[in-house]
């Protein structure tokens, strides 16, 4: 039986990875794998990037974007609930991937609330 792979792709982390899968993976197991691998480089990366985000970052406050290109060439979003098998049996084979970080309260009352401080 041959393996099962789909192709993650980062363009703003320099990264292509060729994951495998089973019928009853989700997007989200996929991209816990990938934080574990790039947790160093993910967290480097936003802290360089992203401006107003806390000081001690962890994959906890982070999310990851999933996205593809459909036949017109139009961006398509991905939920991380998605069985990968539903995207793999339409033709997807490439998922392109970006972490951003979570706003969370802290960022909310130094950018929106002057006297909450």
């Amino acid at each position: 039986m041959r393996s099962k792979q789909i192709t993650f792709i980062s363009t703003q982390l320099g990264l292509t990875d060729y994951l495998s899968w089973t019928e009853e993976d989700t997007f989200a197991d996929l991209i816990q794998s990938l934080k574990i691998k790039y947790n160093i480089k993910i967290l480097n990366y936003l802290k360089s990037n992203f401006q107003n985000i806390r000081k001690n970052l962890s994959l906890d406050q982070i999310t990851i974007k999933l996205y593809y290109f459909d036949n017109e060439g139009n961006i398509q979003t991905i939920g991380n609930l998605n069985k990968v098998s539903d995207f793999v049996s339409r033709g997807i084979k490439k998922v392109f991937w970006s972490p951003e970080p979570i706003g969370g309260i802290n960022y909310f009352k130094k950018s929106f609330c002057r006297t909450c401080l």
